[in-house]
């Protein structure tokens, strides 16, 4: 085993195979300190498909602090090594995550990331949808938006009040050292501690 070292993983078994710059996974098993991990398929500099199975991996060992969570679902790329895409399907007993990840074809601006109708899911039924793009350069321009549908901020953040959150966040700006952003949020039909609770906020950083 190698869990002595920083990857937390027991036992590495199956096929990788590596000819004329792709590489191929017809199977390979990893079985980590607390769960297992399959990864399939192949990779080579023009074309990326790969697609890892996760079944109940801890999330503590990937250095996430959420107590006794495991991980599990599908990852599966696409697109190339320069240009990859990234489909996510996972969840752990509190959260599910379903989305799209890409990057994009670098321009003069930057190589723009985007996450299209990433939907956040929690137990209880409520969920948050993110779309936007962040353009990887100088400047770092982002453009994002979130819709809360029943959110609950408990379920999100541990910590916060328990609620209902229904509404809008948007963010438009750069983040860069010269950060300039501009920040609006809008809740309606919400609840927050019990109390209902709606209105707006607006805000330059």
């Amino acid at each position: 085993t190698i869990s002595e070292g920083a990857i937390p993983l027991k036992l590495l078994y199956g096929e990788l195979r590596i000819r004329d710059g792709q590489l191929d996974s017809p199977n390979l098993q990893a079985q980590m300190l607390n769960g297992n991990l399959t990864l399939s398929g192949n990779a080579s500099s023009q074309r990326l498909a790969l697609k890892a199975q996760l079944d109940k991996i801890l999330l503590t060992d990937l250095g996430v602090p959420l107590g006794q969570q495991t991980l599990s679902g599908n990852i599966a790329t696409s697109g190339t090594l320069s240009e990859p895409g990234i489909n996510l399907n996972v969840f752990t007993e509190v959260l599910s995550a379903t989305g799209n990840i890409a990057l994009g074809k670098r321009a003069k601006e930057g190589q723009p990331l985007t996450v299209s109708d990433l939907k956040l899911s929690a137990r209880d039924g409520g969920a948050a949808k993110v779309n936007a793009k962040l353009v990887l350069g100088n400047e770092q321009q982002i453009d994002a938006r979130a819709e809360l549908m029943n959110a609950n901020p408990q379920q999100f953040w541990p910590g916060a009040p328990a609620g209902k959150l229904n509404g809008l966040l948007t963010a438009k700006g750069v983040i860069a050292k010269a950060a300039s952003m501009q920040i609006d949020l809008t809740i309606n039909n919400s609840q927050l501690s019990g109390e209902p609770l709606s209105g707006s906020a607006h805000g330059k950083l």
